[in-house]
C-alpha cells in the first residue's frame, strides 16, 4: 500500500484493507498534477465513504448503487446535532407535531456538497474500472440533488476603482512607503489585473516574472499552463515591490510574496485578512472583497468591454467553455440592470408625470 501521498495531514485512522483512496489519490498526483487543497479535499470526502461503507459492513471494493446513494445523504456532524436536539426538545407525551428547530438542526446536506462526493465517487470508480479493479460502475446511475444556478458574485468597475483608490490614500494618510503597503497593492493587481486564483497568487514565482514583457505563463489547476496578461501596471508596482522584498529577511525565497512559514509563501489566510482590510478603507463590505470574486471581475469586466468567450476560458485556465459561459450570464444581467436603472421608459411613474405636462 503506497505511503500518505503528497506528505498530507495524517487523517483519522479509517480501515480501508483495500488502500483503494491512497492509490487512487496517488494517481491523481502523477496524472493530472493534483494541487495540495483539491487533495485535502477528495482524501476527506473518500474517508468519509470508507468510514460510511464499513458502518455498512461492506468495502470501496464491494459497494452497490443502493449504498453511494445513501451515502450521498449522509451527515455525521447532522446526526450528531439531530440527537443532541431530540435530547432538548424531547417533546410532551403524545405530541407527535415536527419541531421547525429540531428539524433545521438535523442537518441536511447542500446541494454543493452532494455534487462535490457524488464527483468524487465517479472519478474513484472511474479509476477503479480503468485499472480492473472493477468489472462495473456502480456510479453510472447514481443521481444527485439538483443545483441553483448561481451567477458568480463580482464587483463593478467603479467599486474595484474605489479599492484602488482607498489603498492610495490609506498609504498617504499614514505615510506608509513600506514593504507591507507595497505588498498590499501588488496583490490586489495580480488578483484583478490577472485573474489569478489565491493559490496561484501566493505560490506564484519570481523566475518566470524576470524577463517577461507582456505577458508571463503560469501552471495553475491541475497544472495546466496558461498566459497571465502582464500589463504596464503590474510590471510597475511588481518591480516596486521586488524591491522592497530586498529588505526582508526571508528574500531569498524563490516566491513573489515571501514569508518566514514552512512553505516559503504568505499564506491564503493572509491575503484574505489584507482584503478584508482594503474592503473596509475603500467603504465596501468585507464580505462581498475575497479572492474569488476579484478573479470573477476580471473575467465580466473584459467579457463586457468585447472578449470573446474563448479568449476568457484561455485566460482563467478554464478545462471546458461550458465553466467560462456563466460569465455571460452576469454580463447580460449587468447589462438588463443597466437599462432599468438608467433607460427612460423603465422610470414608468416619472415618465407619466411628465406627460400630463
Amino acid at each position: 500500500m503506497p505511503e500518505n501521498p503528497a506528505h498530507l495531514p495524517k487523517a483519522t485512522p479509517v480501515s480501508d484493507p483495500t488502500g483503494w483512496v491512497l492509490y487512487f489519490l496517488d494517481d491523481m498526483i502523477a496524472e493530472r498534477g493534483m494541487r495540495h487543497n483539491t487533495l485535502l479535499a477528495y482524501r476527506s470526502d473518500l474517508m468519509l465513504l470508507v468510514d460510511f461503507l464499513n458502518r455498512q459492513r461492506v468495502s470501496v471494493e464491494t459497494a452497490r448503487l443502493e449504498h453511494l446513494q445513501a451515502f450521498l445523504q449522509y451527515n455525521p456532524k447532522g446526526e450528531a446535532r439531530a440527537a443532541q436536539a431530540t435530547a432538548q426538545d424531547t417533546p410532551h407525551a403524545g405530541d407527535t407535531t415536527s419541531h421547525p428547530l429540531r428539524d433545521r438542526r438535523a442537518g441536511e446536506l447542500t446541494p454543493a456538497t452532494v455534487a462535490r462526493r457524488l464527483s468524487v465517487m465517479r472519478q474513484l470508480y472511474a479509476w477503479a474500472r480503468a485499472n480492473k479493479r472493477r468489472d462495473d460502475d456502480p456510479t453510472a446511475t447514481l443521481v444527485g440533488k439538483k443545483r441553483a444556478e448561481r451567477l458568480p458574485k463580482t464587483l463593478a468597475i467603479a467599486e474595484i476603482d474605489r479599492l484602488f483608490h482607498a489603498i492610495n490614500r490609506q498609504n498617504e494618510a499614514e505615510q506608509l512607503t513600506d514593504a507591507l503597503a507595497v505588498r498590499r497593492q501588488c496583490m490586489l493587481e495580480f488578483l484583478y489585473g490577472g485573474g489569478l486564483r489565491v493559490t496561484e497568487l501566493v505560490t506564484l514565482l519570481i523566475e518566470p516574472l524576470r524577463h517577461a514583457t507582456d505577458h508571463f505563463v503560469l501552471a495553475g489547476k491541475g497544472e495546466r499552463e496558461r498566459i497571465i496578461p502582464f500589463s504596464e501596471r503590474m510590471r510597475l508596482v511588481l518591480a516596486q515591490w521586488l524591491t522592497c522584498r530586498q529588505q526582508l529577511p526571508f528574500s531569498h525565497s524563490p516566491y513573489v510574496f515571501p514569508s518566514r512559514s514552512r512553505s516559503g509563501h504568505i499564506t491564503r489566510q493572509q491575503v484574505f485578512n489584507d482584503l478584508k482590510e482594503m474592503a473596509t478603507w475603500a467603504g465596501l463590505s468585507v464580505e462581498r472583497v475575497h479572492p474569488h470574486v476579484l478573479r470573477h471581475a476580471f473575467a465580466t469586466h473584459i467579457l463586457e468591454n468585447g472578449a470573446d468567450l474563448r479568449t476568457v476560458q484561455v485566460l482563467l485556465g478554464h478545462a471546458d467553455i461550458t465553466t467560462t459561459q456563466i460569465y455571460t450570464h452576469v454580463s447580460e444581467r449587468r447589462k438588463t440592470q443597466f437599462v432599468q436603472t438608467h433607460h427612460p421608459l423603465a422610470k414608468g411613474d416619472q415618465t407619466e408625470k411628465e406627460e400630463e405636462f
